[in-house]
């Protein structure tokens, strides 16, 4: 009775969809969800099939089943563990892993680094071995030290790092600001920096069910160079949504735009087809008047356009709001998240939302109304400030007194 008690309660906990995402990446649903316990009690690596810890307690069931009957007097020998020797020890050990990862989950250093840890590839108990291993090497090195959270934050950290390797070496955190779109490394980091945010700021959690319940895209900031856009309907959406923009500008030039936009409009509803040069020459002119930065000549626009591959123009967003406002220029970006931060009916991860929102600039520096409507290089700057700010400590994880930590 306690047994089925406990069971219950466990299967419960892990229908919570919060705890789910949290310790599994499985969001097709493919394994039973209470697997993942069983599967890390009997040490069940990726090399083992699926059906790997089902054979163990079966076989255990067996064993215990035939001593009882006095088949055998025999001691069972656990292959992956020296403790268990009946059913009552294995489930000791089901609690006890069970309760290790419910105080994981309740924890914010835990929850934030081991989600996230989840998130890119690693399993609980690879999480778990890699912590037991650390804190032996501690134990030989140091017999006298006492293991403490701020060592479980460093070696969570080193974990982390394993997935920042280039040639078999660490990557260095001055290499961040030249990660590139196209880049394995761009969605790592970009998680990173919105888990770890969240971790300092201790007032919302980062919300895994959410991230990985969705379809996520690295998206450009500020739009790119090259109008990618080719079906008629994506373009005459493109050109509504500029012209919607535009109307929240007052400036001579913003009206001269919203006009010409308009006159492609009625030209190519008539037309039913969009006249590729002229729709493109119409981008490059919205692309540049919204990239314009106060002060800048062409030529250095030029050359900040020519960045827009680089992270410091590259953030998480939902593939269904990325494909929404595809190739709009910031402006109507910066509309689109607000509008659904505002009504809460999609995840916009915190650092998204908050630049966006333009709250990593220098707010002691003058701003009007235009500045909020671009996205330029004093934006960028502040951008990937505060992303070295949080993500630099983990980087320098594996930086033992001036040398690279071996891998």
């Amino acid at each position: 009775e306690q047994l089925s008690m406990e069971w219950n309660e466990i299967e419960r906990k892990f229908q919570d969809n919060n705890f789910w995402y949290f310790i599994s990446d499985d969001n097709r649903g493919t394994q039973t969800r209470i697997d993942v316990l069983f599967d890390f009690v009997t040490c069940c690596d990726e090399e083992k099939d699926a059906d790997y810890s089902y054979r163990e307690f079966q076989k255990l069931y067996d064993f215990c089943r035939d001593q009882e009957r006095n088949k055998t007097n025999k001691q069972f020998v656990c292959d992956w563990s020296n403790d268990i020797h009946n059913m009552q020890d294995a489930w000791k050990q089901v609690r006890k892993t069970f309760d290790r990862l419910v105080a994981w989950y309740e924890d914010n250093l835990y929850y934030h680094y081991v989600g996230y840890l989840v998130a890119i590839g690693f399993t609980p108990l690879q999480i778990y071995n890699h912590l037991e291993n650390e804190k032996r090497v501690r134990k030989l090195l140091k017999p006298t030290e006492e293991w403490t959270i701020e060592d479980t934050k460093v070696s969570l950290r080193k974990k982390m790092m394993e997935r920042f390797k280039q040639d078999n070496k660490f990557i260095k955190k001055d290499v961040i600001d030249e990660f590139e779109y196209k880049s394995e490394y761009v969605p790592r980091v970009l998680l990173l920096f919105n888990v770890e945010c969240c971790r300092k700021g201790q007032n919302v959690r980062f919300a895994f069910d959410k991230y990985k319940k969705g379809n996520w895209d690295v998206e450009h900031v500020d739009s790119q160079n090259d109008a990618t856009l080719q079906e008629y309907d994506d373009r005459m959406r493109w050109l509504r949504n500029v012209k919607f923009v535009l109307g929240m500008e007052h400036n001579d030039r913003a009206k001269e735009l919203a006009k010409e936009s308009q006159a492609l409009i009625d030209e190519f509803t008539e037309r039913k087809k969009v006249n590729v040069d002229k729709y493109k020459a119409f981008y490059q002119n919205i692309n540049k008047f919204y990239s314009a930065e106060s002060g800048e000549d062409d030529s250095e626009v030029d050359l900040t356009t020519k960045k827009k591959d680089y992270l410091s123009n590259l953030t998480l967003l939902d593939s269904a709001t990325n494909r929404e406002y595809k190739d709009a220029p910031f402006a109507y970006k910066r509309y689109c998240i607000v509008k659904h931060d505002r009504k809460g009916d999609r995840f916009i991860p915190l650092c998204t939302r908050n630049l966006f929102l333009k709250y990593f600039t220098d707010s002691d520096n003058e701003s009007s109304y235009l500045d909020n409507m671009r996205w330029n290089s004093t934006d960028r700057k502040g951008y990937m400030n505060a992303m070295h700010e949080a993500v630099d400590p983990i980087f320098d994880s594996v930086i033992v007194e001036g040398k690279e930590e071996l891998s």
